[in-house]
């Protein structure tokens, strides 16, 4: 789902805006949640409400690691899942955060809460090559969390951003 959403967004939005080069992360992950999710209200998101840019590159990472943490969420822990999207002080990091309730027998094995299986091992090496950070896994309460920083790049005033919505864009040309 994460491709293919990143897909979409590049595609349609280049169309529109060719010299655009950053992707609003909350779009597009209200749009991987809606996409994902098994029934409504599946996931409580929290999301700062400052706009948080990221490279193309950037964003088809966090895409791909948004859609494994939110399908192991799914397949692992008790609804609902819990994603909160933030900024750091400095604001040049994102932090995305998803928690599963821990009740009864779900995760009750440690060796399941630190699985290294293909969705695992996905997330930790796209955080580490492509985002240049560490997955922090843990326990908090009678919640089992996964967090990993995404580099923002805001644009300079002559860059656009990409939306991570469709929109269909008027273009006009003048004569040189």
């Amino acid at each position: 789902h994460g491709l293919a959403l990143i897909h979409d967004i590049l595609t349609e939005s280049s169309k529109s805006n060719p010299n655009a080069n950053s992707i609003e992360l909350r779009e597009l992950t209200d749009r991987i949640v809606q996409s994902l999710q098994p029934e409504e209200n599946a996931v409580m998101l929290s999301m700062t409400e400052e706009p948080l840019h990221a490279t193309p590159r950037t964003a088809s990472s966090y895409a791909v690691i948004c859609t494994e943490m939110l399908i192991n969420a799914f397949k692992y822990g008790n609804l609902p899942i819990e994603l909160s999207l933030s900024v750091s002080s400095k604001r040049d990091k994102a932090l995305i955060s998803v928690a599963n309730r821990i009740h009864g027998d779900s995760f009750a094995d440690p060796d399941l809460r630190m699985s290294k299986g293909s969705g695992s091992v996905l997330i930790d090496f796209l955080a580490k090559t492509d985002l240049g950070s560490v997955v922090e896994r843990f326990d908090e309460s009678d919640r089992y969390v996964v967090q990993v920083q995404i580099p923002l790049h805001y644009p300079s005033p002559s860059e656009s951003p990409l939306p991570a919505t469709a929109h269909t864009a008027k273009v006009e040309t003048t004569a040189h």
